[in-house]
């Protein structure tokens, strides 16, 4: 009788052992998918402010960048020639600033669409599909990697796909 009580007790705590874990485990998914929406939600906020420094030709779009990005992409010529991009950070910086001046001239513009967030090991990935107005060019491989870094979000990879010559009619 002794035994049987024992062995009774024995599985009891054993299911409580079980229903403990279990109990954790959920915890902590749920806090990871709060941290994961959280991380969405900053993304989000930081990808309007990106837009809006871009689109407004203002040399502040140079400082979401660190200065290790990885600015990567490629650059294809109507002659179906295709060169791989991978840019230096500091030249790409000075680059946006140097520019930014002669976008605004242009009036050249970039409209995005199909935003998707994705959570990854370096950081949330941002890629849509970019459309250059003055190029009537859509890059389908855009995206940008962003980090928090400090306190605040900074850009650590970039890619994309452009071309020199204009589609537009």
């Amino acid at each position: 009788m002794v035994v049987f009580t024992v062995r009774i007790i024995d599985i009891l705590l054993i299911q409580w052992a079980k229903l403990i874990c279990l109990i954790y485990f959920l915890a902590l998914c749920l806090a990871f998918s709060s941290l994961a929406h959280a991380d969405v939600k900053e993304a989000e906020q930081f990808f309007l402010k990106y837009q809006e420094l871009w689109n407004s030709f203002d040399i502040e779009a140079a400082d979401l960048y660190t200065d290790n990005t990885k600015f990567l992409g490629k650059r294809v010529y109507p002659n179906g020639v295709v060169r791989s991009i991978d840019l230096p950070a500091p030249y790409l910086k000075d680059l946006i600033r140097n520019t930014m001046p002669l976008a605004r001239l242009k009036n050249d513009r970039t409209e995005y669409s199909n935003v998707k967030y994705e959570i990854t090991e370096l950081g949330v990935k941002i890629s849509a599909d970019r459309y250059s107005t003055m190029k009537c060019f859509t890059d389908p491989t855009f995206y940008i990697i962003i980090k928090k870094i400090d306190g605040e979000y900074k850009i650590v990879e970039s890619y994309g796909t452009s071309q020199p010559q204009s589609n537009c009619q």
